[in-house]
């Protein structure tokens, strides 16, 4: 929503009440640019699917947008409105940009105007293409010019990136759509949604709502702080995901980055019950401002699972969140890359966890439901063939209580920095330039509940690769875990490395 230099809604840059007032309607046009007519027939037939993108910010109910194009414009008509148009300059891989008027007025910054340029690619049809084959490519970018769109108008109503889930992600075997199996991203994030390509998440209506809030939204809200720390130190510039208990905490997350300081402040949220997830920045190229600044550290997923309690128009107070170094990102199959490292075992003997409930540190229980399976369900034929590996799953469920607080739970592998290519038939094999590693877990589906007073059950549908273990750690500041009991799950079993007294 803002710069994540700074962490609260306050110091966010608004637009300025002589160009877009509070209840009035932001107007843009569309430029008479002949590149619209390969994709759209005209530079009118790009009007639908740009109500379209703008629908999707004005039908916010807790925010007060109001957006519409008002058609085609003449030259030089209307130069300050808000236009959009194609650059054929852009890069392969721009999709577009926002490109707004920001100036220091009345003592801070306020936005005046703000136009789109949308990539070349949204020009021009592929010449190698006939028929049906050519009205299916026609369909894609269609839906990618829609949900491009979406993002970009996001950048002009005011929102910067948001964070990306780490989770991994597969792509599909027509090489064309992506095929998520975990919930999607944010539409702010790069997040791509197959079904609707306007859809929105929570953290982007949250955001949305905290710059133009439409009445009562804040009084009707709460907020979580606190801050990241490692070894003591502060965390900047890391994510931290606000995850509803009894609702989908995945899809309905709403997240932040920490400040420079450590601090961070996720508001706007609904009252009700809450366990945070922290994470390192996953798409660089999302944040270059704030990579180049700080370099991203090599933490592991950390998830809090003592439930953080939102009450309206209250701050929960300071949470204090300790984070751990670490990833251990593993080669490739096909074994032309070494190890950097390797995910960390604990040395003591293990036991079992399947269908049988196991204590790693007070407060804490964890199963899994069934031994680990070839993966199955939606999308398993294709998980399978990704990279030539066969994917593993099961169910964990973990149990926490009103003792646990001060446990966290990390996910220490397994992590990769490259990723298939199909494109590359013979190689088949790239290396990321642009993003962290990623955690090499699937998790397609994840349930938080109420467990009474200050407890919560995590129920995490996971997959993972069979060249790989998917490893998780307890570990808790205040004596609750002694040791750092680990839990794996390979291709036969999932089993947890007891401390010296952790209950068995």
């Amino acid at each position: 929503m803002t710069d994540a230099r700074i962490v609260g809604a306050e110091h966010a840059v608004r637009w300025s009440e002589l160009s877009w007032a509070p209840g009035e309607t932001l107007v843009f046009q569309v430029a008479p640019d002949p590149d619209f007519t390969a994709l759209f027939g005209s530079p009118e037939g790009v009007i639908p699917y740009f109500e379209r993108a703008l629908a999707a910010w004005s039908d916010i109910s807790t925010a007060d947008i109001k957006l519409r194009v008002d058609g085609v414009i003449e030259d030089d008509q209307n130069p300050h409105r808000p236009t959009l148009y194609i650059n054929s300059d852009t890069v392969p891989w721009v999709a577009g940009y926002a490109s707004s008027w920001d100036r220091f007025y009345s003592g801070r910054w306020e936005r005046f105007s703000c136009d789109i340029g949308m990539a070349a690619q949204y020009g021009a049809l592929p010449t190698d293409l006939t028929g049906s084959e050519l009205e299916e490519r026609r369909r894609e970018l269609l839906d990618k010019f829609v949900y491009t769109l979406v993002h970009e108008v996001g950048h002009c109503i005011g929102l910067l990136h948001a964070g990306a889930f780490s989770s991994t992600y597969r792509w599909a075997e027509d090489r064309r759509r992506d095929v998520f199996l975990h919930p999607l991203d944010p539409a702010m994030s790069y997040g791509w949604n197959p079904e609707s390509p306007e859809a929105l998440s929570a953290d982007d209506i949250v955001g949305a709502s905290l710059l133009r809030p439409a009445a009562s939204f804040q009084r009707t809200t709460g907020t979580i702080s606190g801050t990241l720390e490692l070894a003591g130190e502060p965390v900047p510039y890391a994510h931290v995901w606000a995850l509803p208990l009894d609702a989908d905490p995945l899809r309905d997350r709403v997240g932040v980055l920490s400040d420079r300081a450590g601090a961070f402040r996720i508001e706007g949220l609904e009252p009700g019950a809450y366990a945070l997830w922290a994470s390192p920045i996953h798409k660089h190229d999302a944040h270059r401002g704030l990579v180049s600044e700080e370099p991203p550290l090599d933490l592991e997923e950390t998830t809090a699972g003592q439930p953080i309690q939102v009450e309206a128009g209250k701050n929960t107070g300071e949470v204090r969140i300790s984070l751990r170094r670490g990833r251990a990102v593993r080669r490739r199959p096909d074994g032309r890359r070494r190890d950097t490292a390797a995910a960390s075992q604990s040395p003591g003997p293990a036991t079992s966890i399947v269908q049988s409930w196991r204590s790693p540190c007070t407060g804490v229980r964890i199963r899994a439901e069934k031994r680990p399976a070839l993966a199955d369900g939606p999308g398993a034929d294709r998980v399978r063939r990704i990279g030539n590996v066969r994917w593993y799953s099961t169910t964990l469920t973990v149990e926490w209580s009103a003792e646990s607080n001060g446990v966290v739970l990390d996910w220490v592998g397994p992590y990769r920095d490259w990723h298939w290519n199909f494109w590359d038939e013979e190689e088949g094999w790239e290396f990321f330039d642009n993003s962290g590693p990623e955690l090499d877990v699937n998790i397609s589906d994840l349930r938080i509940e109420s467990n009474g007073p200050e407890g919560a059950v995590h129920t995490a549908e996971i997959a993972w690769p069979g060249s790989a273990d998917a490893v998780l750690r307890f570990r808790s500041d205040d004596g609750a875990c002694d040791a750092e009991p680990v839990v794996t799950c390979t291709t036969r079993d999932c089993v947890l490395a007891s401390g010296p007294s952790a209950a068995q």
